[in-house]
């Protein structure tokens, strides 16, 4: 009995007491990496930062917020490992306005403003049929593609047509004023102009259109 109570437990024991499984411990790993350079990237931040600005950060409501604040105030100019790291936090910060503006929502969210599953949704999004951005490794679906419940007329034709590789390209078609339609396309098609908007989309991206 004493044996029992004195045994030290076992070490990195898998499920149901065996061995970690390979994957377990892939994880684990490619996780411990993140974690060190994630954190070599702060103490970069945090040494060229004044600590009123540090303090301004750290009164964030959330971690995500402190780490945002810290990274949209483009202190990773500072990091000269990544010269294009100021850029993409730019471009990363244009994303989340634009999403903002045409109210993204989870897939569950999307799917029941649409009264169907998320699977519907996300196979819509394969088939072009709807338009999800990719957020991390997930997508977000702009509610601003919905009107009275369904997905706008004209859109899966207004996407084909569009020769862009990106989702997020995709959207700031939709999102932005085109000088032929006299407004956003995303408006054009709740207005029912869908050849128009189809046109305009396939003009898209080509030298000297909008």
């Amino acid at each position: 009995m004493d044996n029992l109570m004195t045994s030290p437990p076992r070490e990195n024991s898998g499920r149901f007491g065996g061995p970690p499984s390979p994957k377990t411990a892939a994880t684990r790993k490619v996780a411990e990496v993140f974690l060190k350079r994630g954190q070599r990237a702060l103490e970069k931040i945090a040494a060229s930062t004044s600590v009123k600005r540090l303090a301004e950060f750290a009164e964030a409501g959330t971690d995500a917020e402190v780490l945002l604040r810290a990274l949209n105030a483009g202190l990773l100019g500072e990091l000269k490992d990544d010269p294009l790291a100021e850029a993409k936090l730019r471009g990363a910060k244009m994303q989340k306005e634009l999403l903002a503006a045409a109210d993204g929502l989870t897939s569950s969210q999307f799917a029941e403003a649409l009264g169907v599953t998320p699977q519907a949704v996300n196979k819509g999004r394969r088939a072009g049929a709807n338009l999800g951005v990719p957020v991390g490794e997930k997508f977000m679906y702009p509610y601003i593609q919905v009107k009275e419940g369904r997905i706008v007329k004209g859109l899966k034709e207004t996407l084909a047509a569009l020769h862009v590789d990106s989702e997020w390209s995709r959207l700031s078609f939709l999102m932005g004023e085109d000088a032929g339609l006299g407004t956003r396309p995303i408006d054009a098609l709740k207005e029912g102009r869908i050849d128009e908007t189809v046109a305009a989309a396939s003009r898209y991206g080509e030298h000297g259109a909008p």
